[in-house]
């Protein structure tokens, strides 16, 4: 949540305010809850032209085709589920969309924000292979591949903050970023709230029955 876009984004909903991550956070959190208009929109979309819209529906199958409303963001968000599955084998839980395509926020100055669950923490070749992954998309699609960002999380480290247990994978958006550890402290919070109330669920588990 820290770009450009969102910092002017954020400017123009509170002006004269300093743009912290915790003033991103309640941009996000107050877009997310003055959403209801676009999901009815996108609802309106989905059932104009048959597709699943950028919406969590109440009955999805194990993994859906297409997320949002994007061609290109749903070929870029296949390749990443069908290679991160290859990765993480039995580890892999689920995937989810989160942030602006969650909340019907997004535009194409948006980044594209996932989290992946998965069964353990993700270390030593995983990670590599993961990294090796994200290049791949990179060149694959060289505008979105580089517009991804999120986090490999455990179902601990999802469900809620724990100081404990706060260091996770995560990849951030822009070109020749790389895959590490970084702390998801109390802040990261808003990230479990509009996944459980908004998340977008491409496979895996309702994100309801993860997050406290």
């Amino acid at each position: 949540l820290t770009s450009l876009f969102r910092g002017k984004r954020t400017a123009q909903l509170f002006p004269g305010r300093h743009i912290t991550d915790s003033l991103h956070n309640e941009y996000l959190l107050t877009v997310c809850n003055s959403s209801v208009t676009q999901q009815k929109k996108a609802e309106q979309l989905r059932k104009e032209k048959g597709s699943p819209g950028v919406f969590p529906q109440e009955h999805l199958p194990p993994m859906i085709d297409t997320p949002t409303l994007y061609p290109e963001i749903n070929r870029l968000l296949a390749e990443l589920y069908s290679g991160a599955r290859a990765v993480l084998g039995d580890s892999f839980i689920g995937m989810y969309l989160d942030g602006s395509l969650a909340c019907g926020a997004f535009d194409f100055a948006s980044d594209v924000d996932f989290v992946i669950v998965t069964e353990v923490d993700v270390v030593g070749e995983t990670f590599d292979a993961l990294q090796a992954l994200h290049e791949r998309l990179a060149l694959l699609d060289p505008v979105w591949g580089n517009k991804l960002e999120g986090s490999y999380i455990s179902p601990a480290g999802l469900r809620h903050y724990d100081p404990e247990h706060a260091m996770h994978t995560n990849f951030e958006w822009g070109e020749g970023e790389r895959l590490k550890m970084a702390a998801h402290d109390a802040t990261w919070d808003i990230h479990r709230y509009i996944l459980r109330e908004h998340g977008v669920r491409m496979a895996g588990p309702p994100p309801q029955e993860l997050i406290d």
